[in-house]
């Protein structure tokens, strides 16, 4: 591993980044041993990746969930955007039952799932042909807007664009402000979100805002 970081260079490149995030794992975590948390984490990555995003160019763990990166240029930003997107929904729509055949999960797991997805640039590190890591300000916002994602559902960025929304999954999703902690603290920020996402009442006021209360003497 060493002579990877001895040899990486950076580049930029344009991304889609995506966020997933198991919900409920922490309670899941306190009611189970570590082997089956570690047996449902596999298993669960597994999947994503061989039956929803076989085209991910970069996956990593996040511990309850999955950083998803997928790399596209002007000819393929539609077409990439649109495959990702349809992977969401489906993965929304099937976790609940995903694990019901799998014969190493005979336990109770969770049974809802939250993706936050931003696209811009990232800087990626790479060594030869092997990409070592990404970084940036696309991914921390993947990762906030996951936030948003409750109970289940998908946050797109709103800089995402509308018109980069497949046109047969608009009506999947609605518009809406908020404020993202650490990148849109003092003016709201627009995002786009698939219609079984309820978003927190704190996320409409402003992080930069006090609110104080008079104490008699």
């Amino acid at each position: 591993m060493i002579d990877k970081f001895k040899n990486a260079n950076g580049r930029s490149e344009f991304v889609i980044a995506i966020v997933c995030d198991i919900r409920g794992f922490s309670s899941f975590c306190k009611d189970h041993e570590a082997p089956d948390i570690a047996m449902f984490s596999k298993r669960f990555f597994v999947r994503l990746l061989e039956d929803y995003f076989q085209d991910t160019d970069f996956a990593k763990p996040t511990g309850d969930g999955l950083l998803l990166l997928f790399r596209y240029s002007e000819a393929t930003l539609h077409e990439v955007a649109s495959s990702v997107l349809k992977s969401c929904l489906a993965v929304v729509r099937d976790f609940p039952t995903m694990m019901k055949n799998d014969a190493m999960i005979n336990y109770a797991v969770p049974d809802a799932v939250g993706f936050g997805i931003a696209r811009g640039t990232a800087f990626c590190l790479y060594s030869a042909d092997e990409v070592v890591d990404y970084s940036g300000q696309t991914l921390n916002l993947a990762s906030r807007l996951n936030e948003f994602a409750r109970p289940h559902g998908v946050v797109i960025d709103g800089t995402f664009m509308s018109s980069v929304i497949p046109e047969e999954l608009r009506d999947d999703f609605h518009s809406d402000m908020v404020y993202v902690r650490g990148i849109a603290e003092e003016f709201p920020r627009e995002v786009f979100c698939s219609n079984d996402v309820l978003i927190p009442p704190e996320a409409k006021t402003s992080w930069k805002k006090s609110t104080f209360r008079s104490v008699d003497h």
